[in-house]
């Protein structure tokens, strides 16, 4: 019982971290909500989604290979070559991200005049184009970090100093003003997510210290060897968000809501893969680095027994009392019943198939992700519509839940075709 402890220890704080920031974002929701109000809920939905465009599209799927590449040096103990790597990489994706930068506050005025309905909310749109930049190179830091198996250093950094500090922010408003300043709140914000940066990058810097090996870098990073993870972003933001598109041409503002919370509920429970991949990813590169196939394989069937222990308790409830859940949201939610428990189904393929899809991404098999995902966006998008105009909310979630569980399956069926072949010499 010992061991079996001492294995899975770094996941259950992993878990419980994840899940302490999930409490506090909530908490963060409720404080804008109570201190600002909808106008002020309103901004930082808004906020939220151009920075999750930013960091999206500008990101260059440089988070993934940056992980991938430093678990790969960091097992052969290359201290200077991931320096050299990193390096390398930011500067890439700096040049990327000055022109984007630029482009986007360029245009920030006509923006937030045509897309958000009010020129005034300019200051929302270029809070999130810096408030991105930042992001976008923290990203790659924590990931990097959790490929030195700083997993809950990285975390923690990544995911609860940021909504820690807006707490105690928002509380400060509530206090003193009773009201909230949302210019001076994503100032804030913005600079919140500059302290948690350096602070990685110096505990990053410290981790490196200690390997010993100083080979220098084989193979720099380029545009080219990033496109596949940057196609792979980009089409992972458009499935997530195509049902959202689609809906409000077939249905009501009202019923795209209760859709959202629906969906919403489904999509926390891929926090614990999000874990999962924090832990396992590392390990996954590692093996293939060595050759290891059989390690490979333990380390996939590990994933999907996690994912489902985790899983299948909140299956049951969705599915059990799906009524009961989304009234927790209100009585006008309840309708929405037979879609959580349509979306859950979906989702319980997810939790069968484990890391496998993200397992193509430490095998070298990118492309095959991006063209797996190109497929799934494209069944996605003729499913939701053909099905939400003829079958409404229900025949979307079906949608939905067919198109998750077809994307999931194909990348574990793709990861165990990767692993029945020769396992070439990997390439960082």
């Amino acid at each position: 019982m010992k061991n079996v402890w001492q294995r899975f220890r770094g996941l259950f704080g992993a878990l419980v971290i994840r899940a302490s920031v999930m409490g506090i974002q909530f908490f963060v929701s409720f404080l804008i909500a109570l201190v600002a109000g909808p106008l002020g809920a309103g901004i930082y939905g808004i906020y939220n989604a151009w920075l999750a465009i930013f960091t999206g599209v500008a990101g260059m799927g440089s988070y993934t290979h940056a992980m991938r590449t430093v678990s790969v040096l960091s097992g052969r103990e290359q201290g200077l070559a991931i320096k050299e790597y990193l390096k390398a990489l930011l500067s890439l994706v700096s040049i990327a991200l000055f022109m984007f930068l630029l482009a986007m506050l360029m245009f920030s005025r006509p923006l937030a005049s045509r897309v958000l309905g009010d020129v005034e909310l300019q200051y929302v749109v270029v809070a999130a184009v810096f408030g991105g930049a930042l992001t976008i190179i923290l990203k790659i830091g924590a990931e990097s970090l959790k490929g030195l198996g700083r997993v809950n250093q990285a975390l923690a950094l990544e995911w609860s100093l940021l909504p820690s500090a807006l707490v105690l922010t928002l509380l400060g408003f509530y206090w003193v003003l009773e009201t909230a300043d949302m210019m001076l709140l994503l100032v804030l914000r913005t600079l919140y997510i500059g302290v948690a940066l350096f602070l990685i990058y110096y505990v990053l810097l410290r981790a490196i210290r200690g390997l010993k090996n100083q080979s220098k870098l084989a193979n720099k990073p380029t545009l080219r060897t990033l496109l596949p993870f940057w196609g792979s972003e980009i089409t992972i933001v458009w499935f997530m968000n195509i049902p959202l598109l689609v809906l409000p041409l077939f249905v009501s503002t009202e019923e795209v809501g209760i859709f959202s919370i629906a969906q919403k509920l489904i999509l926390t429970v891929t926090s614990a893969l999000v874990v999962l991949s924090s832990i396992f990813g590392p390990k996954l590169a590692r093996a293939f680095d060595q050759g290891d196939r059989k390690l490979l394989k333990k380390l996939l069937l590990q994933t999907q027994v996690i994912s489902c222990v985790i899983y299948l308790p909140i299956f049951v409830i969705f599915v059990m009392a799906p009524s009961w859940v989304m009234g927790l949201f209100g009585e006008g939610f309840v309708i929405g019943a037979n879609l959580l428990t349509f979306m859950a189904l979906g989702q319980l393929v997810s939790a069968l198939c484990g890391l496998g899809d993200y397992a193509l991404h430490m095998m070298h098999k990118e492309r095959w992700f991006l063209v797996i995902n190109l497929f799934s966006s494209a069944l996605m998008a003729v499913s939701c519509i053909l099905m939400t105009q003829y079958y409404g909310l229900e025949g979307s979630a079906i949608a939905v839940s067919t198109s998750l569980a077809i994307k999931q399956l194909l990348g574990y069926l793709a990861a165990l075709y990767a692993l029945s072949g020769p396992i070439p010499t990997s390439r960082t």
